[in-house]
């Protein structure tokens, strides 16, 4: 992840990102489970009140409820 706090994605960024992400596995016909993570890391990014972006480079995404390895990795490579 950049960074640059002032070129870091918003919040509602990255939940539009993992939302489309999650649209994008369904069309491929990829396990419910796997779109579900990436439905509820998107409804849970565009909720939170701090910035997700710069919890992860803290390294403390992984304390948000349901916020895995591969979900913190996403968030990290934006």
């Amino acid at each position: 992840m950049r960074a640059d706090p002032e070129r870091l994605p918003t919040n509602s960024a990255l939940a539009a990102i993992f939302q489309e992400v999650a649209d994008y596995l369904a069309l491929d016909g990829e396990s419910l489970y796997r779109i579900l993570a990436y439905e509820k890391a998107a409804v849970l990014f565009g909720e939170h009140p701090v910035s997700v972006a710069e919890m992860a480079l803290r390294g403390e995404l992984r304390g948000l409820a349901g916020v895995g390895e591969a979900i913190e990795a996403k968030v990290s490579n934006t």
